[in-house]
């Protein structure tokens, strides 16, 4: 009797050990809006210091068809302060063209839906806190 009692106890204490670490992550669902056409990847990366961004240091990455319905699901993302970065990769090529003077030809965008002057917002700008077992955010494109 009292070996099922600890082996209960013990069952007990698992799944709440379980359960505690389950509730310190979000579900991140991001609505892409602005999408020229359906060519390519959408990529998406969230970030926690400017310096990580510029260094392409990345919390979470994903990719996902861009003839897709420009919905990114991120599961069990730590909660936190984020910055979120999206660019359509229309030519698959995995990176971010830009024109001879440095600006994006292909679509990009921020949580916050700001926009950089002279280069890409800081975090102070595109921070999010995610704190909450779901998170739903919109990124607008710009082209």
């Amino acid at each position: 009797m009292k070996t099922k009692t600890i082996f209960v106890l013990g069952i007990l204490l698992l799944m709440e050990a379980i359960y505690s670490q389950a509730s310190n992550s979000t579900k991140l669902t991001i609505r892409i809006q602005g999408m020229k056409n359906k060519k390519g990847n959408l990529s998406i990366a969230l970030y926690k210091s400017d310096a990580n961004f510029k260094q392409e240091k990345f919390s979470y990455v994903n990719r996902i068809s861009a003839d897709s319905d420009g919905v990114i699901v991120l599961d069990k993302i730590d909660y936190g302060n984020y910055g979120v970065a999206v660019y359509h990769d229309e030519n698959e090529n995995s990176k971010l063209d830009k024109n001879f003077i440095g600006m994006p030809v292909e679509g990009y965008g921020f949580s916050n839906n700001v926009k950089g002057s002279f280069g890409p917002p800081g975090l102070k700008e595109t921070s999010v806190l995610m704190n909450q077992p779901e998170t739903n955010l919109s990124i607008q494109l710009n082209y």
